[in-house]
Parts: structure tokens; sequence; C-alpha cells
């Protein structure tokens, strides 16, 4: 009977460690895969995306840089022909405030096409050149036309306080061939305007 009662409570405790030992194997193969999931698989995974996405960004900035340098290219060749030298009819579109001051003091009437012009300016040490403008490149339509011209007024910087005044010779016939090529005639006339004053310029 003590026989009998000892085998069955053997029996009885290898039983208990049989089934006490799959729960522990389960409850770890459920624990530690969902572990390797949310950490190391999840971690890697981004990282390795997150590399790629900059790899491939940074080839498509290499590439518009060199779309960028074929823009520049085409822009030079574009702007190629404004370099070359334009030649007016009449005079420049120049305009008086361009150069330094100046006072007209008198303009002539014009028989020939040379345009009197007194001035007045400030200086006496250097050589001033002085020039004929038209800025707005255009006829007042009346009978006669008019046109609006201003003096420019050049040369190095002259420091000195002499008060300087000249007569200047100003060759009108420029504004003449400016007439012919507007108006389709050989002759004409015009009334200029310069520095407050006007003048009939029959050509």
């Amino acid at each position: 009977m003590n026989r009998q009662t000892h085998l069955t409570g053997m029996l009885v405790l290898a039983l208990g460690c049989n089934d006490s030992e799959p729960n522990k194997d389960d409850d770890l193969s459920a624990t530690v895969p969902a572990h390797d999931a949310s950490t190391g698989g999840s971690s890697d995974d981004g990282g390795d995306g997150g590399n790629d996405g900059d790899g491939g960004d940074g080839g498509d900035g290499g590439d518009g840089g060199d779309g960028g340098d074929g823009t520049g290219d085409s822009g030079g060749t574009t702007s190629d022909p404004s370099t070359d030298p334009v030649e007016w009819i009449g005079f420049a579109p120049c305009r008086s405030a361009d150069g330094h001051a100046t006072t007209i003091d008198a303009v002539a009437e014009t028989s020939d096409g040379t345009l009197m012009v007194d001035v007045s300016y400030g200086g006496g040490c250097e050589t001033h050149s002085f020039a004929l403008c038209w800025p707005d490149q255009s006829f007042m339509e009346s009978a006669p036309v008019q046109v609006s011209l201003e003096l420019l007024h050049t040369g190095p910087r002259d420091d000195c306080d002499a008060w300087i005044t000249e007569t200047l010779d100003l060759d009108l016939s420029p504004m003449a061939d400016a007439w012919r090529e507007s108006y389709g005639a050989e002759s004409g006339e015009m009334i200029v305007y310069l520095g407050g004053f006007s003048t009939r310029y029959s050509f």
C-alpha cells in the first residue's frame, strides 16, 4: 500500500513537471519574436529605407545641377547679340543728367545746321566735352515737327573753382538724317528745343 501510494505520487509529480515546462516555452516563444519585430527588425528596415531615400535625393540633385549648367550656356548664347554695337539715327538716347552740371545760357538761330550754344560750368583744370542727346528718340507731330534735345557734359572730375563760359558749335545734321529716315523726303524743317530755348532748323 505504501509502495503504491509512493508510485502514484511520483507519477503526479512527473506529470506536473511536464505540464509546466511547455507553458514556459510557449510564453518565451510568444514574447521574443514580438520583441525582435518591434525593435530589431523595424529599426533595421527603417535605417535602410532612410539611407536609400537619401541616396536617391542626392542623385536627383546632381541631375538638377547639370540642367542648370545647360540653361546657363543657353542664356549666354542668346545674350551675345546684345553686345553688338548700336548705330543711332540722329543722336544717342543719353540725358544731361548722365554728365556734369551745366547751365545753358543761350541758343542761337541756325541757318546751316550748326547750333551755337552758350554754356557755363564750374572747373578750369580739366578738358570738358559736350554732345547732343535725343532721349525719347521721337518727333512731336506738328507743322513743322518738333524735337527735344539735351546737352551731355562729360570729362574727368574737375575740382577747380573757376566759373567757365564758352560757346559751343554743335552739328545738327544727324537730326536731318533722322527726319529723312522717318518722313522719306530730302528737305524739310523742325523746331529744336534745348535747355528751355528753341530754334528752327531748315535743311
